[in-house]
């Protein structure tokens, strides 16, 4: 247990936690001390330059903790109205879309890929794809070919600002062998989120960006959200870093049209703790959908299981979705229930964004039991 004087327990809350809520905060300054020098060990011991990790309830966001650093070339830490890359947080978006149009009737979660015949798609070179559902791209049993495993897009580091159409990352899964057969088991993959993409735009007749700000973001004011549209992040917006040869390197200005629908969003923490708590109480779809969304398969096994519905995780009560992407790690998980959300940011790659949101959950959910 890291020891802390007096005097250094007062600056480090003074200058390392926001206290939102206008409460006393001796009631929790313990927790946030405990949270705190968590983030301390996960920087020094993982050579992350920063980490935002906040707790809210009912959307309002109680404390913060804000340590190290968002350019490691300054003295700022990562603020919650930065710009960041949230990575496969993005899918949640995608999957929220797609739940909607089969509210509408437009599409069937039994309907299969052939069924879309998608523009300059051809589904023949995609194996067993008269046997893929809707369903089944949502929640990751469909067999597919992860293209995110290409050696293209596993060497990004040498061509980070290169543009790629949804088709093409398509095309990088033709006639790849399957993980399995359709419906048969869980394997997370890229590949299947930009195909529910191209069925979006196909079933609306509109650009993915366009129909995502008219049925989400303009109608929850996520206005700081977005698809971009150029390698480079407006600003304020917060560095992110590859970890290489020992050295954090800066990977900020990058492309992300390799992950398209699947993970090229960007937006700011403030935008993420609001829609965490939308997300997961599914407040922009009826109950029954929500019911059809929210039918778990195990995804990660073991004394933590985590669940993955259709574009959500599950861990113990908590849902939502991480996003991992070159230079940024996040994870936004809401409990629908107790309407408490919890919400990190790291700029780098080099921790477990589970295994973190883990951790931070056990400190909270002891100490608001225990008082």
């Amino acid at each position: 247990m890291r020891e802390f004087s007096y005097i250094f327990v007062f600056l480090v809350i003074l200058y390392s936690c926001d206290n939102s809520s206008g409460n006393n905060i001796d009631k929790f300054s313990d927790l946030e001390i405990q949270v705190i020098s968590y983030a301390d060990s996960l920087i020094e011991t993982n050579n992350i330059p920063g980490i935002y990790i906040s707790y809210s309830e009912s959307g309002d966001r109680k404390w913060s903790c804000r340590r190290g650093k968002a350019n490691i070339s300054g003295n700022a830490a990562i603020d919650p109205d930065n710009y960041f890359r949230i990575g496969s947080i993005t899918k949640t978006f995608t999957a929220s879309l797609i739940w909607m149009l089969i509210e509408e009737g437009r599409i069937s979660p039994d309907d299969c890929l052939p069924d879309f015949q998608l523009d300059n798609i051809d589904t023949n070179r995609i194996l067993h794809s008269k046997f893929i559902t809707v369903r089944q791209l949502l929640n990751m049993t469909s067999g597919l070919y992860n293209y995110s495993e290409n050696e293209e897009i596993q060497t990004l580091f040498n061509h980070p600002e290169k543009s790629y159409t949804p088709q093409e990352l398509i095309q990088m899964a033709y006639d790849k062998s399957p993980t399995d057969f359709p419906g048969q088991s869980y394997y997370y993959n890229n590949t299947s989120y930009v195909l529910l993409g191209l069925i979006i735009e196909k079933i609306t007749g509109k650009k993915i960006e366009d129909y995502q700000k008219e049925k989400i973001l303009a109608p929850y004011s996520l206005n700081n959200t977005f698809y971009p549209e150029s390698s480079e992040l407006p600003e304020p917006f917060t560095c992110g870093y590859i970890h290489y040869n020992g050295k954090n390197i800066d990977f900020t200005v990058q492309y992300p049209s390799w992950a398209w629908s699947a993970g090229a969003m960007v937006s700011t923490l403030s935008d993420m703790e609001k829609w965490s708590l939308i997300l997961a109480g599914g407040k922009f779809l009826q109950q029954e959908t929500i019911k059809e969304r929210n039918k778990w398969i195990e995804a990660i096994h073991g004394i933590d299981t985590v669940y993955y519905g259709g574009g959500i995780f599950k861990f113990m009560d908590y849902y939502g979705h991480s996003g991992d992407i070159p230079g940024y790690m996040s994870i936004i998980m809401s409990n629908p229930d107790n309407k408490r959300t919890i919400v990190i940011s790291m700029n780098n790659n080099n921790a477990s964004i589970i295994t973190v949101f883990k951790n931070v959950l056990t400190l909270i959910e002891r100490h608001y039991n225990e008082n």
